[in-house]
């Protein structure tokens, strides 16, 4: 009996990996890129996108049970392909955030209670695990805390009851290899309620290193998120985090409750990952010294993402909303499945149509037609003012070879850098 495990390259999937391996069971590590996949010894690995359904059947042959990564993307396929190789039982890697209010219209939950309910619906044996909020999330502090900052967070007493990974992990295991959690929907959490302050506490007792907490208001927690995800997300965890405040987390089942072993606490995943929050060594600048010229080129190309960063913020957006308006140039005007395909390295389904809804809002991208993406007149200009500012700063740095001249280029993005923060850098020039 071969077992699957997709997303193979998490830190709960690499857990079920290891446990199933170890209790002798015949696992098969599924990834989008198998490449990049750790393994013990002797487990086979396969390639599986759960939003690309030719990776399905090879994937699944010979598999009779599966723990699955919550992606809705192709979950309809997904299911028929389980069903026609003989799968008999999934394992579902879901979340608590389903069983709120309002769950349909969440975007935290709504991927999740996708995969559920296509899962129910099939004829294939289910199992939902749903745990609350990770351990790992602590790793967001890491940041600050290495370089001996203050963790800034907009509601330091919301309490959660985090839940080790590898307590997630033990529960799959024991899903995956016999029946007690069949049909079952399982909530779970860690063993105790803490603060956000409290766990920053506890982090600071394991690492003997005192740690200062800012509070700072909602408006500039949300600035500060919507870096980094989907303005959906940051107003659901913001409003989770601002109802949490008003008690102790309630407790749901653990690994004492379903397995009989002692449920991890948030100070043994703390003492495991001391090493995440130890001091960032101290590396001074060095003074610029004759190089070859691809040392110069390298140091450049990286001051060029930064200031592309900058510049990129400045008209309202990312990285990613920039390659997404390339995508669309060069072939205009395209479907929006042709965007997901192309872009797929960088980013996840909804993650990409949050970019494009933004650039639809924003008039750089129009649709022509239903389904269809093309570039408005506002979007070329943007995009050939960044490939403009880029090239030209590519120019510069190709031909500063010399300290002298990196130093110019430097002092040059500094003020691109900072021009586009508070503006949109108009007034800059390379």
């Amino acid at each position: 009996m071969t077992i699957l495990v997709t997303g193979a390259r998490g830190t709960v999937a690499q857990a079920v990996v290891a446990g199933l391996h170890s209790a002798g069971v015949p696992v098969r590590a599924a990834s989008a890129r198998p490449a990049e996949l750790t393994v013990p010894a002797g487990v086979d690995t396969a390639e599986l996108g759960l939003d690309r359904p030719e990776t399905f059947a090879p994937a699944l042959r010979g598999v009779r049970r599966v723990f699955l990564y919550p992606e809705p993307a192709g979950i309809e396929e997904f299911v028929r392909a389980a069903e026609a190789a003989g799968v008999e039982h999934v394992v579902l890697l879901s979340s608590s955030m389903v069983t709120r209010p309002g769950a349909e219209d969440d975007p935290l939950a709504r991927q999740s209670l996708t995969v559920e309910r296509a899962l129910a619906a099939s004829g294939l044996a289910w199992t939902f695990l749903r745990p609350d909020a990770f351990t790992v999330n602590a790793l967001a502090w890491a940041h600050a805390l290495t370089r001996s900052l203050p963790v800034q967070l907009p509601f330091p007493d919301a309490q959660v009851a985090s839940i080790h990974p590898h307590d997630i992990a033990d529960v799959a295991v024991a899903a995956l290899t016999g029946d007690s959690l069949t049909g079952r929907a399982v909530t779970l959490t860690g063993p105790e309620s803490l603060a956000f302050r409290e766990q920053l506490a506890v982090i600071a007792e394991v690492t003997g290193r005192p740690v200062t907490v800012q509070e700072i208001s909602r408006a500039e927690a949300e600035q500060q998120m919507a870096a980094h995800m989907p303005a959906g997300y940051v107003a659901s965890l913001l409003d989770l985090w601002e109802a949490a405040c008003d008690g102790p987390a309630a407790l749901a089942d653990t690994t004492a409750t379903l397995l009989g072993r002692p449920a991890r606490t948030f100070r043994q995943w703390a003492e495991e990952n001391s090493d995440a929050f130890a001091p960032a060594p101290e590396q001074p600048e060095p003074e610029p010294k004759p190089m070859p010229i691809g040392y110069w080129l390298r140091r450049a190309d990286k001051a060029l993402t930064d200031a592309m960063d900058a510049l990129l913020a400045g008209h309202g957006l990312t990285r990613l909303g920039w390659q997404v308006l390339n995508v669309v140039a060069d072939d205009a005007p395209v479907t929006d499945a042709r965007v997901l395909e192309v872009m797929a390295v960088h980013a996840d389904a909804p993650t990409l149509t949050a970019v494009v809804e933004k650039a639809l809002a924003a008039g750089w991208l129009t649709r022509p037609a239903p389904g269809q993406l093309a570039l408005t007149g506002d979007g070329r200009t943007r995009l050939a003012e960044v490939l403009a500012r880029v090239g030209a700063f590519r120019e510069r740095a190709a031909a500063g070879v010399s300290p002298e001249e990196y130093r110019t280029t430097m002092r040059v993005l500094e003020r691109l850098t900072a021009n586009a923060e508070s503006a949109g850098a108009e007034s800059v020039t390379p």
